[in-house]
């Protein structure tokens, strides 16, 4: 009778072990899948940036003015006379849409770089990518995209420079956030995301770094 107990626990301490190999096996797909997605993302944003995808109009062999179907991006702001102190950054998230458009989607989003300028200006370049959704989406990024206050209540962007309140599927909206007042500061820590996704990062404009940062 003992025996047959020892075979039975040896049994079911193998099918534990085994059960929590599978676990981690489609743990580690899914984690895998994750990467793969982000570095599709990657080289799409990238070839943005390299002009591949410019909405620019173009001429035929017929002579007539044709637009490709695909919209890539808005255009870019007026660039300002100062050049700031950039820090080019590889921050990717993902947020929902807004209830303005449904149905609701995930957006994955980036931010680009984020620039300070002498007159205490931070913008924050981001682009949103509608890779997930069926129809026309709404966001709003001075949501999402916060600078934190330890002492109070979190700045939110004073203006937004581009086209977010209806994005096509499957292309991409560029733009930027400005954030005014912060000349005295050479520190900010941009709160990124919402509930539980939420991150922080901390960029030191003295030392043109970033970093993502714990606070609480």
């Amino acid at each position: 009778m003992k025996e047959i107990k020892t075979i039975y626990i040896a049994i079911a301490v193998i099918m534990i072990f085994v059960l929590a190999g599978f676990f981690l096996l489609f743990n580690s797909i899914g984690t895998l899948r994750g990467d793969v997605e982000n570095l599709k993302l990657a080289i799409y944003f990238k070839e943005q940036n390299n002009g591949k995808n410019d909405t620019a109009s173009s001429t035929d062999t017929a002579g007539t003015t044709s637009t490709p179907s695909v919209e890539t991006k808005n255009p870019a702001p007026t660039p300002k006379e100062d050049a700031g102190t950039e820090i080019s950054t590889a921050i990717m998230f993902e947020a929902s849409s807004t209830t303005t458009l449904l149905p609701q989607t995930t957006l994955t989003v980036t931010v680009e770089s984020v620039i300070k300028y002498t007159d205490g200006t931070v913008a924050v370049n981001m682009r949103a990518f509608t890779n997930k959704a069926s129809s026309y989406a709404a966001f709003d990024p001075k949501s999402v995209i916060q600078i934190l206050n330890l002492d109070g209540n979190n700045q939110a962007a004073s203006d937004v420079v581009g086209k977010f309140d209806s994005i096509p599927p499957k292309s991409v909206s560029s733009g930027t956030l400005n954030f005014k007042g912060l000349s005295g500061r050479n520190t900010i820590i941009l709160q990124i995301g919402t509930g539980e996704t939420m991150k922080f990062y901390e960029f030191d404009f003295l030392k043109k770094t970033y970093e993502e940062t714990a606070v609480g």
